[in-house]
């Protein structure tokens, strides 16, 4: 890591050379695209906005040149300048002004919110059309199953078909922050060592957002009785807003550990918890961290109101 972030640093080439490859070799691998949208976000973060920028360009050049020798379709250099590199390079943008992580993740939530509002504007089911999606896709396994399971898998399709939009509204945000969070520990590791861990443990999104989401809640539970698209587009909103409240759990969960100096063990279990049971694990910490905002429960390790946005 500390190699890749130096060399990303030596000059445009470099940088262009680690950007580009990583997108290409995420085609394969799909965790790689972390690498390479956490490159734009080094670059932004430490030589400016503008380095950032030329940065996102030049390696959608250099992709969509390097698609057409593989006989790929170019447009996927498009692709990952839109999906990709032009919102971390946003978010990068707004953390180098404002020095602020919780302002650049509420942004994020901003942009899936955008996002999921859109989809729900240019399609009035969204529910149906995700299912008519999952089961195209699944076609081939449908015919394999005998007649008599098929009620139960067609209710589970549904039921995962209602939750698809708010799912990929947040696995986006989640992304794009992943991204950015690792270019910022990619500069600190080369200019500033701790001092990543000491800003995320400091992470607060503050009582206005905290409160925001409780009423957002309030909402879904008095509307369910009336159904429709307006319950599904609260319960999507829900857990997009997860995604910040569950990183404020997971700063909290880092700053109590670093004050108890407790094993780092348990940080691993709640890791490991969060790939093992992802959606309650994320609710927990969701949970977790909107309290955070009235109970503060660094207040006493010296991971205090430093960082609240409101």
């Amino acid at each position: 890591m500390r190699f890749l972030a130096a060399y990303l640093l030596k000059g445009r080439a470099p940088a262009v050379l680690v950007t580009a490859v990583m997108a290409i070799l995420a085609l394969l691998l799909p965790p790689l695209s972390y690498f390479s949208g956490a490159s734009v976000a080094l670059v932004t973060l430490h030589l400016g906005v503008r380095a950032g920028l030329e940065l996102s360009l030049l390696a959608t050049l250099a992709v969509t040149v390097l698609m057409v020798v593989l006989q790929l379709p170019p447009q996927l250099g498009g692709v990952f300048l839109l999906v990709l590199w032009l919102p971390v390079w946003v978010l990068a943008a707004n953390l180098r002004r404002t020095a602020a992580p919780a302002r650049s993740i509420v942004l994020a939530l901003l942009f899936g919110g955008v996002l999921l509002l859109g989809f729900y504007l240019v399609n009035d089911a969204p529910t149906q059309w995700w299912l008519a999606l999952l089961q195209e896709l699944l076609a081939p396994m449908l015919q394999q199953i005998p007649e008599a399971e098929l009620p139960q898998i067609e209710a589970n399709l549904l039921e995962l078909a209602a939750r698809m939009s708010g799912v990929m509204a947040a696995g986006m945000v989640a992304s794009l922050l992943g991204c950015l969070f690792l270019g910022r520990w990619w500069q600190a590791v080369q200019f500033n060592p701790g001092g990543f861990g000491d800003e995320f443990r400091r992470l607060r999104l503050g009582q206005t957002l905290g409160a925001a989401v409780l009423s957002l809640a309030a909402l879904h539970l008095l509307w369910q009785l009336g159904g429709g698209d307006a319950v599904g587009l609260l319960r999507d909103l829900l857990v997009l807003l997860q995604v910040g409240f569950a990183l404020q759990g997971v700063a909290v969960a880092h700053a109590l550990v670093h004050r108890k100096r407790r094993h780092k063990g348990w940080l691993i279990a709640m890791y490991v918890a969060l790939l093992l049971l992802t959606g309650p694990a994320v609710l927990l910490l969701a949970v977790a961290g909107v309290l955070d905002n009235w109970f503060d429960f660094r207040g006493k390790s010296g991971y205090g109101k430093q960082g609240d946005i409101g």
